[in-house]
């Protein structure tokens, strides 16, 4: 990093930039009197700084280790939703099948919950005999976090995937023999004489 310490404006779109890491909204935020075509402009030019760059940098690192994320934490929690089991949730026998207190259900569980509604609708009925009855019925809705997106990230960390270099998928369309054919030349071109 330079020697020479970010001004106060660099230092305000920092600060704001860490925010949402959208350059044009933190220069905006920073400098409120600019129009939106000044800011992205502006924002580009500073984060194109080296100084800047590495100011964000530090500045991410410190975040990072002020709220003790680590790598491993971070692998732990996607590992979490990728092999969350629904039926942690809810408690389940031959004859009935009801949602648990949310202190039965185990903390991984917990952890993968993205929205939970709970809605008691009530029906008052009359008996003959002139009482009323007050039936309560809950209606729940739980919402968990994404478990293919996990596992994709999961398969993406651990190497998985065999992503092909984009000629090789062009070269995988042609006809057979011919993607052989065209690879052939290319070494040989490149190879040179």
């Amino acid at each position: 990093m330079s020697k020479r310490a970010l001004t106060a404006k660099q230092e305000a779109f920092v600060s704001e930039y860490l925010v949402d890491q959208n350059g044009t909204q933190a220069y905006h935020r920073a400098f409120p009197r600019c129009s939106l075509r000044t800011a992205r402009t502006e924002a580009a030019k500073l984060l194109a700084l080296p100084r800047i760059r590495a100011e964000i940098a530090a500045a991410r690192r410190e975040l990072s280790k002020r709220a003790k994320v680590t790598a491993a934490k971070i692998i732990c929690e996607i590992a979490a939703v990728a092999f969350f089991d629904p039926l942690d949730l809810f408690e389940h026998s031959p004859t009935s099948f009801r949602f648990r207190n949310f202190r039965e259900v185990p903390y991984g569980s917990r952890q993968v919950i993205t929205s939970f509604k709970a809605k008691r609708v009530r029906t008052r009925t009359t008996t003959a005999a002139g009482t009323t009855v007050t039936e309560t019925v809950e209606i729940l809705s739980v919402k968990w976090a994404d478990k293919l997106r996990a596992l994709d990230m999961l398969m993406r960390h651990h190497g998985l995937y065999k992503d092909l270099p984009p000629l090789e998928v062009l070269l995988a369309m042609l006809p057979k023999g011919m993607g052989d054919a065209v690879r052939e030349q290319l070494q040989r071109e490149v190879a040179g004489p």
